[in-house]
């Protein structure tokens, strides 16, 4: 926000609310958002960024440091497990602008709605049930296995296999098949993989998905997804 905040004050707002402006911005944000580049002393690249962001946005055809230096492995979505990282709470609010809706209300997850009643990240495979499964919690307690519900809906799921809860929010919210899927969806989940308990098919679907939406976000490739390291992680490349 500090650099955002003097980069804004030397354009001025008509600057700012140029097409071309808020892209140069929207990639910057997103790239030091998901390549962590602000997670140690910022001084310098706070000056870096107001310098070359500026330059860029006035014409001035220069390497946007922060953009050239990020990068997101495809790995790093395994060890997302908790909600202390820029890189985990960037990767929920791509989430949240997919405009994902709330299994049991229905309801887009925006700001505004959070503000009556606030989400909270749940598992979507629960954790009593993949724990009873045998899966491993590097997978199932990742990023990939995650998404933000409703209080209600997280009691509906309980430790339920989605397929079992899945008709018991159907019952309970009074919508059929269709509409379910259509809210599952919304949160990039595989949802023939996710009502046929098909945990490793819904799980390498969902981190290919993730990775779109931060490839989007960046403007760049996620470089790492056919590596021997992805696949041996995941059990095959995400390209």
């Amino acid at each position: 926000m500090i650099p955002l905040a003097a980069i804004c004050a030397v354009i001025g707002k008509s600057e700012f609310d140029k097409p071309r402006t808020q892209d140069i911005l929207s990639q910057w944000f997103w790239c030091g958002i998901m390549g962590e580049m602000y997670g140690g002393a910022n001084e310098s690249r706070y000056a870096n960024d107001i310098d070359d962001i500026v330059n860029l946005i006035r014409g001035n055809i220069v390497p946007v440091r922060t953009v050239t230096a990020s990068f997101f492995s495809a790995t790093r979505l395994l060890s997302l497990q908790t909600r202390n990282s820029a890189a985990y709470k960037g990767i929920m609010a791509l989430i949240y602008r997919e405009q994902c809706r709330d299994f049991m209300k229905g309801i887009t997850m925006d700001l505004v709605k959070s503000m009556d009643e606030s989400p909270d990240i749940h598992h979507i495979f629960p954790e009593a049930y993949c724990i009873k499964a045998g899966y491993k919690r590097e997978k199932w307690n990742s990023i990939v296995n995650k998404t933000p519900l409703l209080p209600a809906s997280n009691r509906s799921i309980g430790g339920s296999a989605p397929s079992v809860y899945s008709k018991k929010i159907m019952r309970e919210a009074s919508i059929d098949a269709d509409t379910l899927k259509a809210r599952v969806e919304s949160h990039l989940v595989d949802y023939e993989a996710f009502a046929a308990d098909d945990f490793e098919r819904y799980f390498i679907a969902r981190a290919k998905s993730l990775l779109a939406v931060i490839e989007k976000a960046m403007g760049k490739t996620v470089a790492d997804k056919a590596s021997e390291q992805t696949i041996h992680a995941f059990g095959v490349g995400l390209e």
